[in-house]
């Protein structure tokens, strides 16, 4: 079902057709048999800015995998096949449009499960730790998350946020990512605000946490997960995956991540 702008996992009704987005962009919810999943539990997996489920997904198939159902919504102002579109959608979204996605998303889960977990990437990251910040979720991994932002962003977020200013989007060419070809200076002034919000909320976290980053990230400041270690007041793990830049999910290291990221939800249902 359509939710403004967005695609939630768990509505069975068909809101934006498949002709109206791009092509791996479907919200996803993978769901494991009963006897299987003894524990009722499921892990939420968040995409990052600009990009669709296409980078969330692998997260969520090595969790399902594991014997954990996964979901993943595509998130608000994203996903849409057609750029003028895109860009208009984007640019419309307020960063609360994305946390109460979030929230519609973790009070869906908790009608049909036990434990529920999440995962994000980059701006997905930084809304699972808002999540995480709000003692809604049982545990919470980030990749990447995006709660240092590059200075520029900083810098041109107040004086030019407000107006519809777009630039090409570098891409990585070692791999695909379904992701636009631009960025949004209005929406990138939201994600500045969201950054913001939850460096201020890391204290109010008790639940465990995973951090994985990369030392050669050029978007998000390999220093992130120290300021999470040192903020946060649930646990918290860090693990480097250097031969990877910003997209983890889907970089060279991809599988290690998914391992890794698996790995640390199912040691929560054994504490």
């Amino acid at each position: 079902m359509k939710n403004g702008f967005w695609m939630s996992a768990f509505d069975d009704k068909i809101g934006i057709t498949n002709e109206t987005l791009l092509q791996y962009s479907n919200s996803f919810w993978l769901k494991n048999v009963s006897s299987k999943n003894k524990e009722k539990s499921i892990v939420i997996c968040l995409h990052g800015w600009t990009a669709t489920t296409y980078e969330s997904k692998p997260i969520g198939d090595a969790i399902y995998q594991s014997g954990l159902d996964s979901a993943g919504p595509l998130l608000p102002g994203h996903g849409y096949k057609e750029e003028h579109v895109a860009k208009r959608k984007l640019s419309e979204i307020k960063f609360t449009d994305w946390i109460s996605a979030v929230r519609h998303e973790i009070a869906e889960a908790r009608k049909k499960y036990q434990r529920v977990f999440i995962y994000g990437q980059s701006m997905g990251g930084a809304l699972a730790l808002f999540a995480a910040s709000e003692g809604i979720v049982d545990g919470c991994a980030v990749t990447a998350p995006a709660i240092k932002l590059p200075s520029y962003v900083n810098i041109i977020g107040p004086i030019f946020g407000f107006m519809n200013i777009f630039r090409k989007k570098k891409t990585n060419p070692n791999f695909f990512n379904e992701e636009y070809s631009f960025e949004s200076f209005k929406s990138a002034n939201e994600l500045r605000k969201l950054a913001k919000i939850v460096q201020n909320n890391l204290s109010k976290i008790k639940c465990p946490l995973l951090v994985c980053h990369s030392k050669n990230d050029s978007a998000i400041d390999p220093v992130v997960p120290e300021i999470i270690k040192e903020n946060a007041n649930g646990t918290v793990e860090i693990s480097w995956f250097n031969d990877s830049e910003h997209s983890m999910t889907l970089d060279i290291q991809g599988k290690e991540i998914a391992k890794k990221i698996t790995t640390f939800f199912l040691k929560q249902l054994e504490d």
